[in-house]
Parts: structure tokens; sequence; C-alpha cells
């Protein structure tokens, strides 16, 4: 599983996926799971959903939210910002889902097509024509999906401190990082910080700067040219035995195994350039 901040520019992307496990992330996009096949965990600032088949998966910009593959999956992944659904945009603003898990949604004929055609649909190199098409199906999914939802208001405080935390640890996860660290260098009481991780995150500071240095190894090792000490290095861990250790807890195997299985053509889960 991986870790990371994520800031994505594109309008749409579709994704079709079989191991729905992505680590901590957030994002200033609207990202929607359709489930086809098997199931997984879906987690919302540390508040845990079971996503089976049939049932639609719902993030609101900026949540931070992740993924653990509970069987072999097959979804559908839609990523877009706010702004490319604009009918709805006076929605996702300053609101948030009671609960982002909608049940069978799927059962609904109209909305299952209109994933369906959709992820059919999708390229990366769409013209505006089919841009727009695309944008058609959208517009039926959002709409039958608000439908279902319930909405309550969001705490913009809490959630402009949670991005300011993330976007520095991204920025220095190579140097050395401790809570007293960005702390005293955010002038935030490293108790409130251990308290949000604790809250959004589901886990300890410790912990998401580990994962997120072993996410961004991860890239290096599948960009091949360096040896494992020297990614230990490149993304801040102090030897390479405690980032063989990091990694092996994490990826679920070592730095060296995850890099022949990359090299052997075999599929580790990707890095994180997806949700």
């Amino acid at each position: 599983m991986k870790y990371f901040y994520e800031d994505k520019d594109r309008a749409l992307s579709v994704y079709m996926g079989t191991q729905l496990d992505f680590g901590p992330h957030l994002h200033g996009h609207v990202e929607i799971v359709g489930m086809l096949k098997g199931s997984s965990a879906g987690f919302v600032e540390s508040r845990k959903y079971e996503i089976t088949p049939g049932d639609v998966f719902i993030v609101f910009p900026n949540q931070i939210h992740y993924y653990e593959s509970r069987t072999d999956e097959n979804y559908i992944l839609l990523l877009f910002p706010a702004s490319f659904a604009d009918e709805f945009v006076h929605l996702l603003n300053g609101r948030v889902p009671d609960s982002p898990l909608l049940n069978n949604a799927l059962d609904d004929p109209e909305l299952f097509h209109a994933f369906d055609t959709a992820a059919k649909l999708y390229r990366p190199d769409l013209n505006i024509t089919g841009m727009l098409q695309l944008k058609g199906y959208l517009m039926i999914i959002m709409g039958r999906i608000f439908e279902k939802l319930r909405l309550s208001p969001s705490d913009p405080g809490e959630l402009a401190t949670v991005n300011l935390i993330l976007n520095y640890c991204m920025a220095h996860y190579r140097e050395r990082l401790r809570l007293e660290d960005v702390a005293g260098k955010l002038h935030i009481n490293k108790y409130y910080i251990s308290h949000l991780f604790g809250k959004k995150l589901g886990m300890g500071f410790g912990d998401y700067v580990r994962s997120l240095r072993v996410g961004q190894a991860c890239r290096l090792l599948e960009k091949g040219g360096m040896s494992i000490a020297q990614v230990s290095g490149a993304v801040g861990f102090s030897s390479t035995r405690t980032f063989n250790r990091a990694f092996n807890r994490y990826v679920g195997v070592t730095p060296s195994e995850y890099q022949k299985k990359q090299s052997n053509g075999e599929i580790i889960y990707p890095a994180c350039d997806k949700p």
C-alpha cells in the first residue's frame, strides 16, 4: 500500500482496476468508485466502510481517504475536479457526505449504464467532442448519486491544518522529519498534530512519514539506475537496515525483491500515480 499526497491537474480520468489498494492521500478532486466485483475497505478520515459488489463510494475534494484490498476486485474509478461538474459545485463546496458509501447503488440500471459507458469511452487523449460526451455521462452519475446522498457542513479549519502538515511532509521527507521538528517549523502544537493524524488518517505521525518514504522509494526502484542503499538515502532513511524493515512492512516484500519483480514484469501494487 502506498501513502502520498496527490494534486492532480487533469480534467477527468477514468480508471478500471483489479486491486483497489491505495494508502492515505488527498487531492482537490471528486473521486467515485463503482465496485463491480470483489470487495475492498474504504476509509475516509479514518472511518471504515466495506465496499462490496454493486456499491458506489464517493470522496469529496480534500478528504483524506484510502483503500485496503480484500480480494481481487473489478472496479471503475472516476477522478475529476469539482469545476468539471459545475452544476454540482455548490453541493461540493463546504460539505461532506454523512456516509460516502451507497450500498447497491449500481442496481440502478441508469447509473450502471453511465459508469460502464464512461469506462468504455475514456482515453487519455480524448478530443473535445469525446470529452463533452463523457461529461454527459458524468452528469448522469452525479445526478443519481446526489439523489441518495445526505450532506453535512465540513470543518475547514482542521482541513487547512492537515493540508499544511501533509504539504510540509511531502516537501521535506528526504530530511530528518520528527514530530517535534514539524511542530516547531509550522508553529503547531505537537500533541494537536498527533491528534489530527489519529483522527483524520488513523495512524501516528511516524507511521505516516515512514510509509510516505516507502511510497517514494517505490518510484525510484521502478525507474532503476540506483542501488538499494542509494534509494534508502534519497528518501530520508537513516540506514539501509531501517529502510528494508519499513519497506517490507508496508509493501510485503524487501526492496530487492520488489525491484526484481518489477524487472521481471510481475505486478506489485503500482506506484503513486493513481488514486
